[in-house]
């Protein structure tokens, strides 16, 4: 038990405890991020990405150029969505709406493609000011077209660094 007691202090092994309680795993489910949460800003996006809505709102009141920065790589990656953003429902939940060019006006989380609501949160999981060390993402391809898979793999390699320099913020 001594030894066990002086590895828990060990310089080492804490600076590795520290790096993996920042990692981001991550299995989303369409069908959490179809709720609308409760209003309040959450800093970091959950395991399901059920409070998309939640880090969306945080984002905009805490780094007001990653949102955009998140609309411009939706847009990059898939060109027909015009806008997203997010309203307060009267009983005090948070509203996603998703605007696309077919449409005249924007449709809620719920009417919203898999694979938009999706890329969504990947591409805002990027764009986090203060990125997790290590982002694991389960079956990224599901719900996607393969037409926005390279893409959203040109937005991750940026991000990674595997475009040196290219990494975007």
């Amino acid at each position: 038990m001594n030894v066990l007691g002086q590895l828990k202090s060990h310089p080492r092994l804490a600076a590795l405890r520290r790096f993996i309680s920042g990692w981001c795993l991550s299995y989303l489910s369409v069908a959490d991020e179809r709720h609308p949460p409760d209003a309040g800003p959450q800093e970091r996006l959950s395991q399901s990405g059920d409070n998309i809505t939640n880090l969306l709102q945080y984002l905009k009141e805490n780094h007001p150029v990653r949102p955009e920065s998140v609309m411009t790589a939706l847009q990059d990656t898939a060109p027909t969505l015009e806008r997203v953003d997010y309203d307060t429902s009267p009983d005090g939940r948070l509203v996603l709406l998703i605007k696309d060019a077919p449409f005249d006006e924007p449709v809620l989380a719920g009417n919203a493609s898999d694979g938009t609501l999706k890329l969504l949160s990947y591409l805002t999981l990027l764009k986090d000011p203060d990125p997790a060390p290590f982002i694991g993402i389960e079956e990224p391809e599901n719900h996607l077209y393969p037409t926005v898979l390279p893409g959203l793999a040109a937005a991750i390699g940026r991000w990674t660094g595997g475009n040196p320099g290219q990494r975007s913020g």
